[in-house]
C-alpha cells in the first residue's frame, strides 16, 4: 500500500502543533513519534511544534528523542510558574506572547496542513484556521468526559465551566476532523471527517520478547495500564474482577493503590514506571486487558492506546467496549470481547477465567500485529485525507 501510494501523492509539508506537558503523557508520546515517522517514510516535509512548560523534562529523555534528534522537532517554552490554563486566559484578553511566538514559527515553516490534538478549546487554533488548513484530531467525547472529571478537584472544575462556555467552538475554523472511532465521528456529523483508529509503531517493541521468562509455575496473569483521575479506566471493577477470580494476579502500572485495606490480595499495583520498567511485567502476562468503564462516558467504542501496546508485544487481550480495529478488520481468536457494562463484565468472570486457561495457545503472528495495530498503512490513510483536505480550493 505505501508503494501505491507514493506514486499517487504529491509531498506535502505538514506541521504537527502539540501542547504538551512531557512527562504525563508518554502513550501520546509514542503515537506521536510513530505518525511523524510514517509520516515522513511516504515522503512528506513534517515539523512538530512543541509548546511546553518552562519546567519540561528534555525532549531527549522521551518517547520524541529520536525525532528530535532528526531535526523534526522545535520547542517554544512558557514563562517561569506559567500553566497552560493561565497562558490560555491571557490569550483570550490579549496578553499572551507564546502563542505570537507560534505563530511566526509557522509562518516560517509555511506548512500545507496544520495537524492538532483537539482539546477543550483552544483559541489559537480558531485563528489558525483564518490562514491555514487545519485538520483536527478527536479521540474523545468532551462533553462526557469533562463533566465525569468536574468534581475531582477545583482544577477539572473549572476546566468544565470553561468547556461550558466555549465547547461549542472547539471545531470552528476546522477544514477537517479525524476521529479515532466510527462513535466519535458520528457524533461530531462533520462532512469533512475520517475514521482513522490509533496505531503504533510495532518495530519499537521487536526485541520486547527478551523480556519474557520461562513460566515454570504456569501463573496466571493480566496485565492493565492506566492513568489516575481517569474513572471510566475502571480500576475500581478491577479490583471486583481480581476478587472473582483469586486464582490470577492482576498487575496494575501508572496508578498508586488509593486504599491498601480494600486491596485484593492478587492485585498488585505498582505505580507510575517508565517504559523499559513496565515492559518486563506485560510480556510476562497472560493476557492484558483494556479500559472498563467506557459507559461512564457514555461511550461503547474505542481504540486506546494501551490496547496497540498489547498487540505489538502479541499479549492476548480483554477488551470490554467495541474496538474500532476489531470493526474494522474483523474479530481475532486472541481476543475476549465483554460488553461495555459492569455488572456483565463481573458476570462473565468465567468467561474470563476459561480464556486466561486458553491463552497459551493463542498465537499473534506477525501478520496479525501489523494487520490491527501497525502505523504504516493506517497513516497512509490519515495522509490520504491529509492531500484531499489541502487540494479543496487550491
Amino acid at each position: 500500500m505505501i508503494l501505491d501510494y507514493l506514486e499517487t501523492i504529491k509531498i506535502l509539508k505538514i506541521l504537527y502543533l502539540l501542547p504538551i506537558e512531557l512527562d504525563k503523557y508518554p502513550g501520546v508520546l509514542i503515537k506521536i513519534h510513530s505518525q511523524v515517522q510514517a509520516w515522513v517514510k511516504l515522503g512528506n516535509n513534517v515539523c512538530v511544534l512543541l509548546i511546553l512548560p518552562a519546567n519540561s523534562m528534555p525532549i531527549e529523555n522521551t518517547p520524541l528523542r529520536e525525532i528530535h534528534r532528526k531535526g523534526l522537532i522545535k520547542a517554544i517554552y512558557l514563562k517561569k510558574n506559567m500553566s497552560f490554563s493561565f497562558e490560555l486566559l491571557r490569550y483570550k484578553i490579549g496578553l499572551s506572547k507564546i502563542f505570537n511566538k507560534a505563530l511566526k514559527l509557522i509562518n516560517l515553516e509555511n506548512p500545507n496542513i496544520i495537524y492538532a490534538r483537539a482539546s477543550i478549546f483552544q483559541p489559537f487554533y480558531k485563528k489558525l484556521g483564518h490562514f491555514y488548513k487545519l485538520i483536527l484530531e478527536v479521540n474523545t467525547d468532551f462533553k462526557s468526559e469533562i463533566k465525569l472529571q468536574a468534581y475531582q478537584s477545583p482544577k477539572f472544575l473549572l476546566r468544565y465551566l470553561y468547556f461550558k462556555i466555549f465547547g461549542s467552538e472547539i471545531l470552528k475554523n476546522v477544514d477537517g476532523i479525524c476521529s479515532v472511532t466510527f462513535e466519535i465521528d458520528q457524533s461530531i456529523k462533520s462532512t469533512k471527517s475520517v475514521v482513522v483508529p490509533n496505531s503504533i509503531d510495532v518495530n519499537l517493541y521487536s526485541d520486547v520478547i527478551k523480556f519474557k521468562k520461562k513460566n515454570k509455575k504456569k501463573e496466571k496473569s493480566i496485565f492493565f495500564i492506566g492513568s489516575p483521575n481517569m474513572p471510566w479506566h475502571g480500576v475500581d471493577i478491577l479490583e471486583k474482577l481480581a476478587i472473582k477470580l483469586p486464582e490470577i494476579t492482576f498487575h496494575v502500572v501508572g496508578i498508586s493503590i488509593s486504599n491498601p485495606s480494600t486491596k485484593p490480595k492478587n492485585m498488585i499495583y505498582h505505580g507510575f514506571l517508565k517504559k523499559e520498567e513496565y515492559l518486563p511485567i506485560l510480556i510476562n502476562s497472560t493476557a492484558a486487558i483494556g479500559t472498563l468503564a467506557l459507559h461512564r462516558k457514555k461511550m461503547n467504542e474505542a481504540c486506546p492506546l494501551k490496547v496497540r501496546e498489547y498487540v505489538a508485544c502479541r499479549i492476548p487481550v480483554i477488551v470490554p467496549y467495541l474496538e474500532t480495529t476489531f470493526k474494522i478488520n474483523g474479530y481475532p481468536s486472541w481476543a475476549l470481547v465483554l460488553e461495555n457494562n459492569e455488572k456483565k463484565i463481573l458476570a462473565a468472570a468465567d468467561k474470563i477465567s476459561t480464556f486466561i486457561n486458553q491463552c497459551d495457545q493463542l498465537i499473534l503472528n506477525e501478520s496479525d500485529v501489523n494487520k490491527f495495530v501497525h502505523v504504516d498503512d493506517i497513516e497512509c490513510a490519515r495522509i490520504e485525507f491529509f492531500k484531499k483536505i489541502y487540494e479543496e480550493d487550491n
